[in-house]
C-alpha cells in the first residue's frame, strides 16, 4: 500500500488535549440487562485448586477494563463495594514478577517464567443500586441513568454524543443549597478528574470536544482534595455534601470527521466514523498488517522553508519511539500499530525525544504533517543469544593510533544505548528480549565525544572524528522453563 507524508510549512501554535475515551450504544441496539449478583458481601473468598512447582502464587482481582484492583497471597478479596463485575485470576511465577501491582494493567504483568489460571468472572453487589448501573445509590452522582448506559465510577454516562455548548466558557444555573457552609463548583472530566474549581457555576478556557461532569459541593471548614488534577473521590471535609452531577458535552472548534478531536489537533483527518481513536485522532489499532519487516521506509512529499525536518515514529497512544533524519525506522519487533509523522521546526525543538508524548513537543515555529498509521508484524526471529548468556563478538581492524579510543556499543530497538564496553562483548542480564544492534567505534580522545552513555540516543553520539563499523543485528530471547502449572479458581458451594 502506498504510504506517504504530506508536510505543510506553517507557523502556528498547537494545543494538544488528551480526550477521555467514551462508548455509547449503537443506534437501535437493545439495552443490556444487569447481570445477576454472585456475592453481596464486601469480602469474597474463592476456592483454589491445582498448581505445583516451586514458583510464587498470587491471586488477582481486576475490573472490567483489565486494571488490577487487588493482589493477594490468598484467594480472598476485601473492601469491595457497589455493584460491579470483576475478574479473578491466579498467576504462578518464578523469580520476580513486574507489573504485579494494584492500579496497573493486567497486560503489563511479566516474569521470566509464569503462567496464568483461567479467569473467573464474578459480580459483587454491596449496597442499593436503584438504577442498576453498577454504582450504589450512596456513590451515584447521576441517579436514574437509563439501564444499559455505560457509566463511570460515579454512575454518570461516560460520554454524550451531542454537543450542549460550542463556546470556551459555560455558565450553568445553580439552585437549592442551605446552611452556612462554603459552596464550590467543580468541573471534572468523564472519568472524574477535576479540571476546574470555581466559586461560581462558570467554567472557562474550554477547548476541543469533551464530555464533562459539573457538580457543586457544600462543606463546613476546610476541604481536602478539591484541587485540579485530583479525583472527585479524593475530596473530603468534616461535613460536606455533593449535588447530583450535570453531564455536558462542550465542542469548541471544528471536528469534520466527528471523532472527538478537533481539526486543529487531528493528525488523522478523515478517520471513518465509529473508529476508536487516540488523543491525536488516529486509529488506536489496525487489524491488518502493512509490513512484515523490522525496517520500514516511508515515502515523503511536500514541505517548504528553511526549517529542520525530522521524522518521528510513535506508538498507538502517541509516545515517541524513534526520531530520525529520514523516514526509515529500524529495529521494529512484534505486531504493533504505529504512528509516523514528520515535523518541520525552526531553531531547537523541546520534547522531541524518545519516551516523550507527541503533545510535549514544542518549538518557536513548527508544524506536524498528518500521521501515517500502519501495522508492522515482524515474525519471531531465531535467537542469536538468550538473556543471561553474554554476547561475544569478533573485532577486526580499527586503529591503535595514540589519541584515539575504541569502544563497543549495544543499542536497543528504540535506538537507545544500553551498554558501552571496552571489548566486543556485552552482558545480557536484565535486558529485555528483542532485536539489538551492536557497533564498534573509534573516536578521537580529545574530550569532544558527547552522548556516548547508556540511555542516550545512539544517533546523537558526536565527536570531532568518529569511525563506525557496520551494524551487527542480533536477536536476544528470554529463556523460559515451563515449570508453572495453571491453577483453577471456583466459587465455593456455600456462599
Amino acid at each position: 500500500m502506498a504510504l506517504f507524508f504530506h508536510l505543510l510549512r506553517r507557523c502556528r501554535w498547537l494545543l494538544f488535549v488528551l480526550l477521555s475515551p467514551g462508548w455509547v450504544l449503537p443506534s437501535g441496539a437493545a439495552a443490556q440487562t444487569t447481570p445477576p449478583c454472585d456475592y453481596s458481601t464486601a469480602t469474597v473468598t474463592l476456592n483454589s485448586v491445582g498448581g505445583s512447582g516451586g514458583g510464587t502464587v498470587r491471586y488477582l482481582l481486576t475490573d472490567e477494563t483489565g486494571l488490577i484492583r487487588q493482589v493477594s497471597s490468598t484467594p480472598t478479596f476485601t473492601g469491595l463495594s457497589g455493584s460491579r463485575s470483576y475478574t479473578a485470576l491466579v498467576i504462578s511465577h518464578d523469580g520476580t514478577a513486574t507489573g504485579l501491582t494494584a492500579g496497573g494493567a493486567l497486560s503489563a504483568v511479566s516474569s521470566t517464567c509464569y503462567n496464568w489460571s483461567e479467569a473467573l468472572i464474578l459480580r459483587v453487589c454491596v449496597g442499593n443500586d436503584e438504577d442498576g448501573d453498577g454504582v450504589t445509590d450512596e456513590q451515584d452522582r447521576c441517579p436514574g441513568t437509563p439501564l444499559g448506559t455505560p457509566v463511570n465510577a460515579y454512575g454518570c454516562p461516560k460520554t454524550r454524543t451531542t454537543c450542549d455548548y460550542s463556546t470556551t466558557s459555560v455558565t450553568l444555573n445553580s439552585l437549592g443549597g442551605t446552611g452556612n457552609g462554603t459552596v464550590r463548583y467543580a468541573l471534572a472530566d468523564s472519568v472524574g478528574t477535576i479540571v476546574q474549581v470555581s466559586a461560581t457555576p462558570m467554567f472557562g478556557g474550554l477547548t476541543g470536544s469533551h464530555t464533562y461532569m459539573a457538580l457543586a459541593i457544600s462543606h463546613d471548614g476546610s476541604v481536602t482534595g478539591l484541587t485540579v488534577g485530583q479525583s472527585l473521590s479524593a475530596v473530603s471535609a468534616n461535613c460536606y455534601d455533593w449535588s447530583d452531577a450535570l453531564v455536558i458535552r462542550v465542542c469548541v472548534g471544528n471536528d469534520e470527521d466527528v471523532d472527538g478531536v478537533i481539526d486543529l489537533l487531528d493528525r488523522c483527518p478523515g478517520t471513518p466514523g465509529g473508529t476508536p481513536v487516540n488523543a491525536y485522532g488516529c486509529p488506536k489499532n489496525l487489524t491488518t498488517c502493512d509490513y512484515a519487516t523490522s525496517t520500514v521506509s516511508l515515502s515523503t512529499s511536500g514541505g517548504a522553508g528553511n526549517g529542520t525536518v525530522q521524522y518521528v515514529l510513535a506508538d498507538s497512544v502517541g509516545t515517541i519511539l524513534q526520531v530520525n533524519p529520514s523516514a526509515t525506522f529500524a529495529g521494529l519487533t512484534g505486531s504493533r500499530t504505529y504512528m509516523a509523522l514528520s515535523i518541520n521546526h525552526d531553531g531547537s525543538a523541546t520534547g522531541l525525544t524518545v519516551g516523550q508524548a507527541l503533545s510535549a513537543v514544542s518549538a518557536n515555529c513548527y508544524d506536524w504533517s498528518d500521521a501515517v498509521v500502519f501495522k508492522d508484524c515482524v515474525p519471531s526471529a531465531t535467537c542469536d543469544y538468550t538473556v543471561g548468556t553474554p554476547i561475544t563478538l569478533q573485532s577486526v581492524g580499527g586503529t591503535t593510533t595514540p589519541g584515539t579510543l575504541t569502544r563497543y556499543v549495544l543499542v536497543n530497538p528504540a535506538g537507545l544505548i544500553v551498554q558501552v564496553t571496552n571489548a566486543p562483548s556485552f552482558a545480557t542480564a536484565g535486558l529485555a528480549g528483542g532485536l539489538y544492534t551492536a557497533y564498534g567505534m573509534v573516536y578521537t580522545d580529545d574530550g569532544s565525544v558527547s552522548n556516548l552513555e547508556t540511555g542516550r540516543l545512539f544517533a546523537r553520539v558526536q565527536a570531532n572524528c568518529i569511525a563506525l563499523s557496520a551494524p551487527i543485528r542480533l536477536s536476544l530471547c528470554v529463556p523460559c522453563v515451563p515449570r508453572c502449572v495453571p491453577i483453577t479458581v471456583t466459587r465455593p458451594i456455600n456462599r
